[in-house]
């Protein structure tokens, strides 16, 4: 996601940063870094903001490979850590 698209996107929907900051949980810092493109956001926070916008998000196939062999090793070691 680019900072730049969520400012644009918070600004035309009338979303303060205030408001943004209250429905992710996070700091004023944090949503600033973002639309300033100093801090890139997990795959997660990406499907939090696009969820609070609505929006849908589109992955390659690549993509979405990447992202189950990474849960998959996330999930490996979580597991084998509880043994």
């Amino acid at each position: 996601m680019n900072g730049k698209n969520l400012e644009k996107l918070r600004k035309e929907r009338g979303i303060t940063q205030e408001d943004l900051i209250d429905a992710m949980e996070m700091s004023r810092q944090t949503i600033s870094s973002l639309q300033n493109g100093r801090y890139k956001p997990s795959i997660t926070l990406v499907f939090k903001i696009a969820h609070y916008f609505n929006l849908a998000i589109v992955l390659s196939l690549g993509a979405v490979y990447l992202l189950i062999q990474f849960y998959a090793i996330y999930w490996h070691f979580r597991l084998e850590k509880k043994l």
